[in-house]
């Protein structure tokens, strides 16, 4: 799951819609967030900063960190089945890091907001704290 092993499920959802619908919700939580203002893969930056680290079909990583120290991974995984898309969020970090810059604290909590709304505006059903606090 999760590069740390320290990967709590924070949320899940179910929403009528097909994977790449969802996955499009999913990424206009994060494009304000990104550099080059799109859901690509991307290299980790020089300064911190947040990156796509894994697309795939299934599965979306964002990543909060630079290119010697990874802060924490937010991790979507989806699975479609006839009725629609249901998803799990993660959250994962080092155990021994826990202390962000106050700026990456703030924009994971945004960014779990947006996606949220996103979900929650298309018909989707929210479940779980999404609390990564």
């Amino acid at each position: 799951m999760g590069l740390f092993f320290n990967t709590p499920e924070v949320g899940t959802f179910k929403s009528p819609h097909s994977r790449e619908t969802v996955m499009e919700l999913l990424g206009l939580a994060l494009v304000d967030y990104l550099p080059n203002h799109a859901v690509v893969v991307s290299e980790p930056p020089v300064m911190d900063g947040l990156y796509i680290s894994e697309l795939t079909d299934t599965r979306l990583v964002a990543t909060v960190g630079n290119s010697v120290t990874l802060h924490y991974s937010l991790i979507v995984d989806l699975d479609q089945d006839g009725a629609g898309t249901s998803g799990h969020v993660y959250f994962d970090r080092k155990k021994d890091r826990t202390n962000h810059p106050w700026a990456f604290t703030q924009v994971k909590i945004r960014i779990l907001r947006g996606m949220q709304d996103n979900l929650r505006s298309s018909s989707a059903t929210i479940s779980g704290k999404w609390d990564v606090t």
